[in-house]
């Protein structure tokens, strides 16, 4: 999301040095987390002013706190952005699948869906997700995989709207990655079609 740009190392993050990171760490060193985390995270970013929410996690059963914390942040204006899972299932996962939030599968570099990416009704896009390129800890690179990939990915892309034209609403963000995405796959696969963050940032939506 926001690799340094033009300095001739390492990688470009698709913020493009205009996007600001606030790390809110809601899961373990396991991956693993309770809801009540992830809540104290969401109304945490909110509460400091955070434009977009990236929630690369995914999980089966969203309980209503979860689903009271996402309408909070909705209400606040902020764009929230969320993974599908890389299960290969066409179930719901939630968060990405709660109203207001984008849910986001992983396409390969032939714009097909990633082998192990979640499909289905809580995919509302879809992003690249297979061998991203990213800083690795301790510095250098290294390539990640997965619909976590993929949604930072898109919530990069809604920053660099926000940044581009302000605290435009977060439907009108949606609306424009929807309107610009790329077709790629079915409906059920990438939603409405494979993010271009070119058209988002240039294409007039009316």
């Amino acid at each position: 999301i926001a690799a340094r740009t033009d300095n001739g190392t390492g990688i470009a993050g698709v913020g493009n040095g205009r996007v600001r990171v606030m790390p809110i760490k809601v899961l373990g060193a396991d991956g693993t987390g309770r809801d009540s985390h992830v809540i104290a995270g969401i109304v945490k970013a909110v509460d400091r002013g955070a434009d977009v929410i990236l929630m690369a996690f995914s999980g089966h059963v969203p309980s209503w706190s979860l689903r009271a914390a996402i309408g909070y942040a909705w209400s606040r204006n902020v764009v929230l952005v969320a993974s599908v899972g890389n299960g290969g299932s066409s179930a719901n996962t939630y968060p990405a699948g709660l109203a207001g939030v984008i849910g986001v599968s992983a396409t390969n570099r032939h714009d097909a869906l990633a082998a192990s990416s979640n499909a289905g009704n809580s995919v509302f896009l879809a992003a690249p997700g297979v061998d991203i390129l990213t800083l690795r800890s301790g510095g250098g690179t290294t390539t990640v995989s997965g619909t976590s990939a993929a949604a930072a990915h898109v919530a990069a892309a809604a920053a660099l709207l926000r940044a581009k034209y302000g605290r435009i609403s977060h439907a009108a963000v949606a609306g424009r990655l929807a309107a610009t995405a790329d077709p790629a796959g079915s409906r059920h696969q990438t939603g409405n079609g494979r993010l271009d963050l070119a058209r988002a940032l240039t294409t007039s939506t009316g």
